[in-house]
């Protein structure tokens, strides 16, 4: 009720505004040592690709774009935390306004284009934490960078990064970026994970230690599309993927909203991301580790996706409309 009442108010200001004021005013409630993750007596941690997380439920990419925020989030009760999208160079991203509420769908279009600090602020800000929660690191190419060569700002990232995330997330499925997308095209993922996976031979050698990978999916494929996708990745031994990013589906908002550009999040995503993992689960049998995201609006939409053959599950839009004891909401359904 009382999230109820401020999200009445905050719902007043601009979203992307509203967002880094939310957050400003969170920062100065846990510096004061007000916000504490609570216990949940029946919640055992989970063992997945070597990592250890403390419970099933991570904060989606995109919320904490430069690892500012970190402190905040794990005191929150998230299991893990997924940082970024982070590119090699900062950038400003597209023109503002850049995000909206189609508060009658419950729904997000943003059309942020990975706004962020750079890797090396995204790194100090990293070693800036306390962190004491899993936390993965999806990556992304500048928008200068030509097509052609996006493979080469997904290793500089690697690179630089590999020892300061716990997994490695790559965003290949953002709308916000010019032709991103195209890396679905099996010719051109290939040669992108067959390089990464070389990389992280390498990485690994020096560095002595492991890192799962994830490949962030977009859920505007079709079946036929999604097969030969999973497959590479198998046959790659990549560890996982995270189903999924926005939609570019207009029909499922409200009408005033079909015209603006960006990738569209909260309950419209609902049915396709759990399409998405359905037809996934299926197709891997079991040989890819699922974090399942997209229109996960209250503890049932959660216990769901894991019923459904989700490993984990992360939030975003369902954090915007609910508020953040939807995190303890859904660790107690789990």
């Amino acid at each position: 009720m009382l999230y109820r009442i401020s999200r009445f108010f905050i719902f007043l200001l601009p979203p992307e505004f509203s967002h880094h004021f939310v957050l400003k005013i969170l920062k100065i409630v846990n510096f004061f040592h007000l916000i504490k993750p609570k216990e949940i007596p029946s919640e055992k941690p989970i063992l997945l690709n070597g990592l250890l997380f403390k419970n099933r439920i991570g904060l989606a990419a995109g919320f904490d774009k430069n690892a500012e925020h970190i402190n905040i989030f794990q005191n929150l009760g998230f299991g893990f935390l997924e940082l970024g999208t982070v590119t090699p160079k900062p950038q400003p991203g597209n023109p503002k306004p850049r995000i909206y509420r189609d508060v009658n769908k419950l729904a997000i279009i943003n059309s942020f284009g990975f706004n962020n600090v750079g890797v090396k602020k995204f790194i100090d800000n990293i070693k800036a934490s306390n962190k004491s929660v899993i936390i993965g690191v999806n990556i992304g190419k500048n928008a200068i960078t030509p097509y052609e060569k996006s493979t080469d700002d997904y290793l500089k990232c690697l690179r630089q990064l590999y020892v300061h995330g716990d997994y490695i997330a790559v965003n290949i499925s953002s709308p916000n970026t010019q032709n991103l997308r195209n890396l679905h095209n099996i010719k051109d993922l290939e040669n992108l994970i067959k390089k990464i996976v070389n990389e992280r031979i390498k990485l690994h050698k020096k560095f002595k230690v492991f890192k799962p990978i994830f490949i962030k999916l977009s859920p505007d494929l079709n079946l036929k599309e999604i097969k030969p996708i999973i497959n590479l990745l198998v046959r790659h031994k990549i560890d996982g993927v995270i189903l999924t990013n926005t939609t570019i589906d207009k029909s499922l908002i409200s009408k005033a909203y079909r015209n603006i550009p960006g990738g569209i999040s909260g309950l419209p995503l609902n049915k396709k991301s759990e399409e998405m993992l359905i037809n996934v689960k299926k197709v891997s049998r079991n040989k890819l580790t699922i974090i399942s995201v997209g229109g996960i609006m209250t503890p049932q939409d959660a216990k769901r996706r894991i019923q459904l053959g989700a490993d984990l599950i992360q939030l975003y839009t369902g954090l915007i409309y609910q508020g953040p004891l939807l995190v303890d909401a859904i660790r107690r359904e789990l």
